[in-house]
């Protein structure tokens, strides 16, 4: 293996509403199951996403991809504390962000809201979910994508359409929270208002990033979690987020601590329909000024002298 910095290494990133998943166990250990369960699994709407946002993401010439369903390892409660916390800034630094709109038959982006999308407020249903709300704010670059992976747009071009959809400011879709001046509090709460998750502790959690606050997860702590949030957003505001701010910037300059858990490797040297999934190595102590890389390439080495369902799915 071997490491890369965050900053220069290139990344697509996918966004996208959960279905049918595969899971981080399910993909690494596929080589393994017996064949009616290996079929089942490939058979998933989620399995297509991935392999279609590969290929998407080997079209526009970047070797690696990220999806949160087969790249964290959800057994692990440190693990997914951790990921949750850093989801923003994974966003944040992809090259490229592909939301895949799964109820959008047309080749057009939709300009104005339709019965056959009415249990999301009119819209394709990616925009009532809880957490592609950082997911549509923190890329730099994000395209969308119908049903059958045609691209039906970018977030730059249809700034004033998703204004009018989500009340998120042109500025800030198109520059980042940074572009905007004056934005509050509220005003960022507003923009989840009409959004749901599954989980009700995810309505705070989803909201972390935009804050530029952490915290840890508890599942089943229920609406206390929101309490959690103003708490953290409380202590931001009096001068603490401040203090963030400067310690994330830091970390930008240094690399300090910007690894991911797990990444995909858009190629392949089996098959075209099985890219190859990376975990990093949580084995290492990180020393506090080094330079952790979020993906990690194998070599044709490791490719040949490993387990195979450590690495190939």
């Amino acid at each position: 293996m071997k490491d890369h910095d965050d900053k220069t290494t290139k990344y697509a990133i996918l966004s996208h509403r959960w279905g049918a998943e595969v899971s981080y166990e399910e993909m690494t250990g596929l080589m393994k199951m017996e064949g009616r369960k290996r079929d089942e699994v490939r058979q998933r709407g989620g399995y297509h996403k991935i392999i279609k946002s590969c290929e998407q993401a080997m079209k526009d010439g970047y070797e690696w991809l990220w999806s949160d369903t087969c790249c964290i390892d959800k057994r692990s409660s440190a693990e997914l504390s951790e990921a949750i916390n850093s989801m923003y800034r994974w966003y944040r630094n992809a090259h490229v962000c592909y939301a895949y709109l799964h109820d959008v038959d047309e080749s057009d982006f939709p300009t104005r809201p339709a019965n056959k999308f009415s249990k999301s407020n009119g819209w394709p249903e990616w925009f009532a979910r809880g957490w592609t709300l950082q997911e549509l704010v923190a890329p730099k670059q994000l395209e969308f994508f119908n049903k059958d992976w045609v691209c039906i747009g970018n977030k730059r071009r249809l700034a004033p359409i998703l204004e009018d959809i989500t009340r998120i400011p042109i500025e800030v879709l198109r520059d980042g929270l940074g572009g905007a001046k004056n934005l509050g509090v509220a005003q960022i709460m507003s923009w989840a208002a009409d959004r749901k998750t599954t989980r009700v502790e995810d309505r705070a959690y989803s909201l972390l990033g935009l804050f530029d606050v952490s915290m840890p997860m508890l599942y089943g702590d229920g609406n206390k979690a929101f309490h959690r949030l103003q708490l953290e957003i409380i202590r931001w505001s009096r001068g603490v987020g401040s203090s963030r701010r400067r310690m994330s910037q830091q970390e930008q300059s240094t690399g300090t601590d910007t690894r991911m858990y797990g990444s995909v490797c858009v190629t392949s040297t089996r098959d075209h329909h099985h890219p190859l999934l990376q975990r990093g190595d949580k084995s290492r102590s990180i020393p506090h000024n080094s330079t952790v890389s979020p993906h990690h390439q194998v070599s044709p080495k490791h490719q040949t002298t490993e387990p195979l369902n450590k690495y190939v799915y």
